[in-house]
């Protein structure tokens, strides 16, 4: 019995808490989503790019966050989905260009 009412209370906090856990950002209103193909055989020279480019954007301070996503099964294993959330289509004047970024760096 003692075991159950355990259960019981562990459960109602795990309920009462993950609300607030997992509403920690505010949701964005738009999504900029730009689909890269990588040629066969240059999937590794891409991600090495890629890490260049994001060492880049920490060392001048770029406050975007960028998710990068790959295809795994049913679809190209060489396409990448590069994700960026803001909030106002302004945002997007102040974003460095990658070649801008590289060079800052």
């Amino acid at each position: 019995m003692k075991l159950l009412s355990t259960l019981v209370v562990a459960l109602g906090l795990v309920v009462a808490v993950v609300p607030f856990a997992a509403a920690q950002n505010a949701p964005s209103n738009f999504l900029n989503v730009l689909t890269i193909t990588v040629h066969p055989g240059k999937v590794v020279d891409f991600e090495n790019f890629a890490r260049k480019v994001q060492e880049a954007g920490e060392e001048i301070g770029d406050p975007r966050t960028v998710q990068m996503f790959q295809g795994r099964l049913g679809g190209l294993t060489t396409q990448y989905l590069a994700v960026t959330l803001f909030n106002d289509w302004a945002e997007m004047d102040s974003w460095p260009t990658v070649p801008q970024m590289l060079v800052e760096a």
